[in-house]
């Protein structure tokens, strides 16, 4: 499912595929918050007829930092101060256009939730929307107060607040409770949780998802996919991962063949003096990087959930 690339990949000026990495990932992230921007603006005028769009504005700062020199990484550092800085002012607004757009298509979706018992707070609703022009099957993370007030029955007890997940069905969903961004706040009084859901969402669409809690447990439902994990690895849908303290590779199989062949996913260093611009003349010496300095090994592996 991944593609191959076979044959000569290029080392000219092959400094310029990674210097400035920080620049390079801003650029990224922000190139991908202009096209959800632009989506989300497309699917909320076919749906309320309202004009939405992501500023010319937005375009013309992505589009010149594609320049020669900026997205390469070959400009001077300081340059890079500021082109970051304009990167920032790119993402505000496209992630702005994105947010309006989704309020107005909120406005008219229904959120509405069950009335819920006597002094108890209603669950939560969750808009989930697909950017993109394909079916997407992911997990989202949801975090929010379960409660406008501390849920006093589990007060020192926080990891046994019942909590409920639904979809769209209105039906219990499987998932899985995970640490909220600022887990330490208020530790023995539960009110917030955080956690991961498995959501089918149809193409440029949405569904909605609430989150709340119970006074009794609720049975949850088991994942389609089970997830089996070890102290050395994962495996589940037939993927599987492990790594080993003293190997060379990650292993890496799928349907029980090795995607990366019997040495796994390993690393290794190599001499490369040439600089961020190659060896400019494409000499056998600048181009076959054979000097090899190190071969990494796996020193440590720590499962950090189960």
């Amino acid at each position: 499912f991944l593609p191959s690339v076979r044959g000569e990949l290029n080392y000219c000026l092959r400094g310029c595929y990674t210097s400035m990495a920080r620049f390079k990932f801003a650029y990224r992230k922000t190139e991908a918050g202009i096209y959800r921007g632009e989506t989300a603006c497309a699917a909320a005028q076919a749906l309320t007829g309202k004009r939405h769009v992501v500023p010319a504005e937005a375009w013309d700062g992505l589009l010149f930092n594609t320049f020669h020199d900026i997205l390469p990484g070959s400009s001077i550092e300081r340059a890079y101060d500021e082109q970051i800085e304009w990167l920032g002012g790119v993402a505000h607004t496209a992630r702005r256009a994105e947010h309006e757009a989704l309020r107005e298509m909120a406005a008219g979706i229904d959120t509405t939730v069950a009335k819920p018992p006597p002094d108890h707070a209603a669950p939560v609703p969750f808009l989930i929307f697909n950017p993109h022009p394909w079916r997407m099957r992911c997990h989202v993370e949801l975090e929010s107060s379960l409660d406008y007030r501390p849920i006093w029955p589990f007060k020192d007890n926080p990891d046994k607040v019942p909590v409920v997940v639904t979809g769209p069905d209105g039906l219990p969903t499987p998932h899985q409770l995970v640490a909220t961004e600022h887990s330490c706040t208020f530790g023995g009084l539960p009110w917030r949780k955080r956690t991961v859901v498995p959501v089918d969402l149809p193409p440029l669409g949405w569904n909605v998802y609430t989150m709340g809690w119970s006074d009794k447990p609720v049975p949850v439902p088991t994942p389609v996919i089970p997830v089996r994990s070890t102290a050395h690895g994962i495996s589940g849908g037939g993927c599987a991962v492990e790594a080993r303290p003293g190997n060379n590779g990650v292993m890496v199989r799928i349907g029980g063949r090795h995607l990366f062949a019997t040495r796994g996913l390993h690393m290794i260093t190599v001499d490369d003096p040439w600089g961020s611009w190659g060896d400019m003349q494409e000499t056998t010496a600048g181009t076959h990087l054979n000097h090899m300095r190190h071969s990494w090994r796996i020193t440590a592996v720590k499962a950090l959930e189960h």
